[in-house]
């Protein structure tokens, strides 16, 4: 997966949530900590996990959101900036003018291998466990940590991972807001959030994204919509060549 596009989905909550600052001191989050370590089999998938999965694979990526519908195809065995190929857009294939403008896209997205794992965000000893998921999986919820000083945001946030005993996988993360609040001036968040869902590995399979969900429901001065909604699906997944 692009890490610039993870940055987005993972962290397009901090552009809305945390824009401009405030005087006002930042609220704290609440939370007694715990001395009480995480559960061994889970410390190690909490440790070792990243946000985008395992990296190399070729796949297929779809990402809809109330304004088009977008299917991308990324190659792992090419070199970075030719790995992607927009297949369709909203339901047909992209006119010469819209794959170029893709292409010029890609061309301009920075180089970086510094994508945000969510897993550093969070107040480690503020975890406590929640009920299992219906599936039997593990559920751990965290605090996050104020970016800055002015962060008017953290404190209403909340970070679940799920842990699959089975497979000894992180299964799901899930940031999001747990009541609503004003980031700044003029903006009302109702309620934000992010998940991102994990393929279970399984054979030669590693751990792969399955899909994710960003949702925000808000105002800005009490009349224009900050309702967002972005899914984004892949499949197809292939492994990576051997050289």
């Amino acid at each position: 997966m692009s890490k610039i596009r993870l940055r987005t989905l993972f962290l397009a909550l901090a552009l809305v949530l945390v824009a401009g600052c405030s005087k006002a001191p930042a609220p704290q989050p609440q939370y007694t900590p715990t001395s009480e370590p995480l559960p061994a089999d889970f410390a190690a998938a909490f440790d070792a996990y990243r946000p985008e999965g395992t990296r190399g694979w070729t796949f297929t990526q779809e990402t809809t959101t109330a304004k088009q519908r977008l299917k991308e195809h990324h190659d792992g065995n090419l070199p970075e900036f030719k790995r992607w190929t927009l297949l369709e857009k909203d339901g047909r294939a992209p006119t010469a003018e819209e794959s170029k403008e893709y292409n010029d896209m890609i061309a301009r997205r920075p180089r970086s291998d510094n994508a945000p794992n969510v897993r550093d965000q969070v107040l480690r000893d503020s975890w406590r466990a929640l009920e299992d998921s219906p599936d039997g999986h593990k559920r751990f919820h965290f605090r996050l940590k104020p970016g800055a000083e002015d962060d008017r945001s953290a404190a209403f946030m909340a970070v679940v991972f799920q842990f699959d005993p089975a497979t000894k996988s992180i299964s799901a993360v899930e940031l999001r807001s747990e009541s609503p609040f004003k980031p700044t001036f003029g903006v009302s968040i109702q309620e934000a959030s992010t998940r991102v869902r994990y393929h279970a590995p399984q054979g030669e399979r590693p751990v792969l994204i399955r899909d994710i969900d960003v949702k925000v429901r808000g105002k800005a001065f009490g009349f224009k919509s900050l309702d967002q909604d972005m899914n984004v699906r892949y499949f197809d997944y292939q492994k990576p060549q051997t050289p």
